[in-house]
């Protein structure tokens, strides 16, 4: 690349570094770049490769920090492979104190990527503010549901509304849902989709958790839902259904393997989230279930679709395996996630995040992404009719879950048994959806369940 190059793309990753954003500050170091942080102080050493640059100098000053830092530039000068920045910080520390400490950095670039780094700074600053650059440590590990048990080595790739990613080391990335009761928004989902592409090629793994305390995630946002209804035009459900069903897909087409680190609960929209991952790592205690009958519609981010590919692949024959998928939505919870080789219990959630990690890093070997897939519709609609009429007697259903009940039946349950596609059954699950969506107008049952976590009355 030209000097005018280098100096281009310098100033695209500044311009994301000065809004607290370095995912592509983080996707343009190479795996062996070096930094020097020049002087004779404390902090005057070389970091060798990606991996320390980001856990040992980045990793612990975040770690002295409140929030993820800014850095500010102000001049770019570029000669041959390298490009040299004038900025300023702007950082707190947990002590209440501001970190502005201003910086000569030195970038030597090749074919895109930074090889080299040099910091030179106000060193009396440094130390004054942030103390001396100790020994490496191992990290403690005390709360692994937030992720502060990897305090020490974290590194913040990028912050939204919605999610914090960080570089948990060894090349894998940790998103952590940040909505209020983990509900999948479309913000949120629109993030999922952005991070999977910002992550290939610089990262061999990702694990997906929640911060909230009591949940995973309950499920999708209703606001789509909702805007369809009262306006009477399906398109705002329609471009969210298509939008989770995208994403989701991409997750699971993902080139590096995909993680989900479930605690307490993890339904609707956050069961489909689970059940596109590669492998669910799930405290034992956890919940999983489809609570769309509640409101009258079906899953249509491929809930059921992975859920019944998962029994098929596990050696359920295939009439077996959509009355066992239709009577888990019909009844609502499954307990435990749907068989799975991968799949892993962990006794209390202290030690989900640790366990995660440990089937990243072997998923990581070799890892290749799974085709697309197809399964087998061999439903018997009477088996079907019962399971419906079993649940509807202990639960008095509505009539819109009834209909749900019978629109999900006739899907399943076609004249003969006939092979489909994953992506084709999940796009008929978003039609049966929509039809019901805007038959029933269910806005109150959306509306309960919203309020209560619970099913709404008759």
């Amino acid at each position: 690349m030209t000097p005018a190059k280098n100096k281009a793309l310098m100033k695209r990753i500044f311009d994301r570094l000065a809004a607290g954003d370095r995912s592509l500050f983080v996707e343009h170091l190479h795996d062996d770049v070096t930094m020097t942080v020049t002087g004779s102080y404390s902090w005057s050493q070389t970091f060798r490769g990606k991996e320390k640059v980001l856990r040992d100098y980045f990793g612990y000053v975040g770690s002295l920090m409140t929030r993820p830092g800014r850095t500010i530039p102000f001049h770019f000068l570029a000669d041959e492979n390298w490009v040299v920045v004038e900025a300023r910080g702007d950082m707190e520390t947990k002590s209440g104190d501001p970190y502005r400490n201003h910086y000569c950095l030195m970038y030597r670039l090749q074919n895109g990527q930074i090889v080299e780094m040099k910091t030179y700074q106000d060193s009396a600053m440094c130390e004054r503010v942030l103390g001396p650059f100790p020994a490496r440590s191992e990290p403690s590990r005390s709360s692994p549901l937030s992720l502060s048990s990897f305090a020490d080595s974290r590194t913040l790739i990028a912050r939204t509304a919605n999610s914090t990613l960080w570089d948990i080391g060894d090349r894998i990335a940790c998103l952590e849902i940040e909505t209020r009761l983990g509900i999948c928004t479309e913000a949120l989902i629109r993030n999922i989709g952005a991070t999977t592409r910002a992550l290939t090629g610089s990262y061999r793994a990702l694990i997906i958790s929640s911060a909230c305390e009591r949940f995973f995630s309950p499920g999708a946002s209703a606001e789509a839902f909702l805007a369809s209804i009262e306006s009477g035009d399906p398109a705002p459900a329609l471009a969210f259904l298509d939008k989770g069903q995208s994403v989701l897909q991409g997750l699971k087409r993902a080139p590096f393997p995909v993680v989900t680190a479930v605690h307490g609960a993890a339904l609707s929209g956050g069961f489909e989230l689970a059940m596109h991952s590669d492998a669910v790592v799930y405290e034992d205690q956890a919940q999983f279930g489809m609570r769309e009958r509640w409101a009258g519609v079906l899953p249509a981010w491929g809930g059921g679709t992975q859920m019944l590919l998962r029994l098929q692949a596990d050696g359920v024959p295939p009439d077996e395996a959509c009355a066992e998928m239709f009577s888990a939505y019909a009844r609502v919870t499954l307990g435990a996630p749907p068989p799975h080789p991968h799949n892993t219990p962990v006794t209390g959630k202290d030690a989900l995040i640790d366990a995660a990690v440990e089937k990243a890093k072997a998923l990581m070997v070799d890892y290749s992404p799974p085709p697309e897939a197809e399964l087998t519709l061999a439903g018997d609609f009477a088996e079907m009719a019962r399971i419906t009429s079993d649940v509807a007697r202990l639960e008095s259903f509505a009539p819109a879950e009834v209909a749900a009940c019978e629109a999900y039946a006739r899907l399943l349950c076609p004249a003969e048994p006939r092979l489909i596609r994953e992506t084709d059954l999940m796009r008929a699950e978003r039609d049966a959806l929509i039809e019901l969506l805007m038959a029933y107008k269910p806005a109150k049952r959306f509306e309960a369940i919203n309020a209560t976590g619970k099913r709404p009355k008759r």
